[in-house]
């Protein structure tokens, strides 16, 4: 089979499997939202140095959500080493590396949504000017 295929399957596969878990749509989708909808309630004419709190908030909110769709594919990695994923995957095609480029390609492609998610509720709330 080929490599590229094998690695685009898997891909596929891990970020099927990580956006069915509610902790994931939690902590990097729904909680970044809140929280920006939370500290931009306040009057929209805030400012923080030179700019006014709204972006400054937008990036951080949209930066956490980011982060923590990226930090947890570590975490994932320790748990199906520890659970014995890895050694049953030794026995298919995906190599090591290959593994681990899926994981890094799911992770930073689930960051995506989190990203978008901040974004575009400041653009519907009218807070990033």
């Amino acid at each position: 089979m080929n490599g590229t295929l094998l690695i685009a399957r898997y891909t596929r596969f891990e970020m099927g499997r990580i956006f069915r878990n509610p902790r994931f749509l939690i902590f990097s989708m729904a909680l970044p939202v809140i929280m920006f909808a939370a500290f931009t309630a306040t009057d929209p004419t805030d400012t923080l140095g030179p700019i006014t709190v709204g972006p400054y908030i937008m990036i951080s909110m949209a930066s956490f959500g980011a982060m923590m769709a990226v930090v947890a594919i570590g975490t994932r990695i320790a748990l199906e080493r520890a659970g014995g994923w890895s050694r049953q995957l030794r026995l298919t095609a995906l190599t090591g590396p290959q593994y681990l480029v899926c994981k890094v390609l799911g992770g930073f492609t689930l960051a995506l949504p989190a990203l978008i998610a901040v974004f575009i509720e400041a653009v519907v709330l009218g807070r990033p000017r």
